[in-house]
């Protein structure tokens, strides 16, 4: 007596791959930008495309403590940030060391209004970056209006009182929890 083979299993698409675009983005941008970038984008095709419409990068939240390292900050950043095709608004990067990025930022996205580094240092702390470069970075976002710094060494306020942006409305500086509101023309 011979076995009885099984029907094979039709094979149906899972209902998440045959979401319009609009719903899928939607529910993406509810993960964390590493997330998306480390796994989100690699469930199917649909979501591959989706993850790569620039629109979706309008507003990226890159956290050092999600990332396994330095290289691997840097390079979700930097992936984001050109997926974002220019259109990046808003970035917040938390618990890092930004060198570099933010001068990769400021040479990409022409249209960032608000930045919002937490916990930010340089690698290794160099007050002539501070002072300097920092400096240029934010001036090289011309619709830059908020700015919010949460600090996790002291630096020099006069450091930052000298931005003259015509779009900057504020910016927020935390020394040390100690919050400090500059208003533009202070």
């Amino acid at each position: 007596m011979g076995k009885k083979s099984k029907p094979p299993i039709p094979t149906v698409a899972a209902p998440w791959t045959e979401l319009p675009d609009d719903l899928t983005a939607n529910i993406l941008q509810r993960l964390h930008t590493e997330e998306i970038l480390m796994s989100a984008q690699k469930v199917c095709s649909n979501w591959w495309r989706v993850c790569k419409i620039p629109t979706m990068w309008r507003v990226i939240d890159v956290d050092y403590g999600r990332c396994t390292n330095r290289v691997q900050f840097g390079n979700i950043c930097r992936c984001a940030v050109d997926r974002s095709e220019g259109q990046l608004v808003e970035l917040k990067l938390s618990g890092v060391y930004v060198d570099g990025l933010l001068n990769y930022v400021a040479q990409r996205s022409s249209h960032l209004r608000r930045l919002t580094l937490l916990e930010y240092d340089t690698i290794p702390y160099n007050k002539e970056y501070d002072t300097l470069g920092f400096t240029k970075e934010i001036k090289d976002l011309p619709q830059l209006e908020e700015l919010h710094l949460y600090l996790s060494h002291t630096l020099d306020r006069s450091t930052y009182n000298g931005f003259s942006m015509a779009a900057l409305d504020s910016n927020h500086l935390c020394f040390r929890n100690a919050a400090l509101l500059i208003y533009k023309g202070v």
